[in-house]
């Protein structure tokens, strides 16, 4: 358990803002500033918290020792900067940049100024993913043989809702980056690396998406350097998909049912036969507040580091540049540079 609470302000001030702020206040953490305009402010002005319009204001005039940025895609990396050279350490939504170039400047200002910068990877904290990972780590699996990856979501007759106007950037690949890809499936390249403690060499994928529009379905083949064979699937398009995460090995399997409500399930399989571990609802974001506060004390925790958003990244990267050509990609740019 974390002794110290760092003082946060927020920038970013949209669903996921108020969730991160909920999940701060559950974690014992407290809010004093918040960077956005007077509408967007009102859920989170109560008690010593600010409100600045920009924030180059809020670095200046705030008391705050770690900024949370959730602001859209296109200004991380930027925010992120900005919040570095001035002395704060940084939580950082997913993800972290548009492109390596961005990734590798915020990863010199995070190098310049010593300040930790972490990633908002939520699903590292789930109960049901630790334990995974203790089994695969343990070895009762055997080899990995292959990882099969499965999140989407979806509306009646695949029918997306209209975006309002504060949140239409999601829907301009400039801006945005890419739809379903930057959605969920950053998330699950992370959940890769994290449970198979191996790096991503090769990509093949295809996703819908167009010269001028996102994706809403991607789907990539991945080859680790481990030699396990992986496969991920997210839309944005799917009613009633059978979402979940199997890890398969020589010796059994696991499957985990983990997009859900907040609970979790993992079931075992191996040669005497089924057996299944429930996990009662868990407050991951709360989790990603506690293990930032462990990082700034250089304690062990499951938090996602500035590292595994390059990483992240990369393999994006690795993954647009595949359906661009319509061949395989190597995320080289990370893996050849950090190994």
């Amino acid at each position: 358990m974390a002794k110290n609470r760092p003082r946060w302000a927020i920038v970013g001030l949209g669903k996921h803002g108020k969730v991160l702020a909920e999940a701060m206040k559950s974690a014992g953490q407290e809010l004093v500033a918040v960077v956005g305009g007077e509408e967007h402010a009102k859920p989170f002005l109560s008690g010593p918290v600010k409100r600045f319009d920009a924030l180059p204001a809020a670095l200046e005039g705030a008391a705050f020792d770690a900024i949370c940025i959730t602001s859209p895609n296109f200004r991380h990396e930027q925010e992120a900067i900005e919040s570095l050279e001035a002395g704060k350490h940084v939580l950082l939504e997913k993800p972290i940049a548009l492109s390596m170039e961005e990734a590798r400047s915020i990863e010199a200002a995070a190098k310049k100024s010593g300040k930790v910068c972490m990633i908002d990877f939520h699903l590292r904290q789930h109960p049901a993913v630790e334990r995974a990972k203790e089994i695969i780590g343990g070895g009762s699996l055997g080899e990995i043989v292959s990882i099969d990856m499965r999140w989407s979501v979806g509306t009646r007759l695949g029918v997306l809702p209209h975006l309002p106007k504060t949140m239409q950037w999601r829907d301009d690949p400039k801006l945005a980056g890419g739809g379903a890809i930057m959605a969920r499936g950053v998330h699950l390249f992370d959940l890769l690396r994290f449970l198979s403690g191996s790096e991503v060499v090769e990509v093949c994928a295809q996703s819908d998406a167009t010269e001028h529009t996102v994706d809403r379905t991607i789907v990539g083949l991945f080859r680790l350097k481990n030699g396990t064979i992986a496969t991920v699937q997210t839309s944005k398009k799917l009613v009633g998909a059978r979402n979940g995460v199997e890890v398969a090995g020589t010796k059994g399997s696991i499957w985990l049912d983990i997009f859900g409500s907040g609970n979790g399930t993992l079931c075992i399989t191996d040669a005497d036969g089924a057996k299944e571990e429930l996990f009662p609802p868990h407050d991951l974001y709360a989790s990603v507040f506690e293990a930032f506060t462990l990082s700034l004390e250089g304690g062990a925790n499951f938090g996602a580091t500035l590292g595994d958003g390059l990483a992240s990244v990369a393999i994006t990267d690795a993954f647009q540049k595949s359906v661009q050509t319509r061949g395989a990609s190597r995320p080289s740019d990370f893996f050849y540079t950090t190994q």
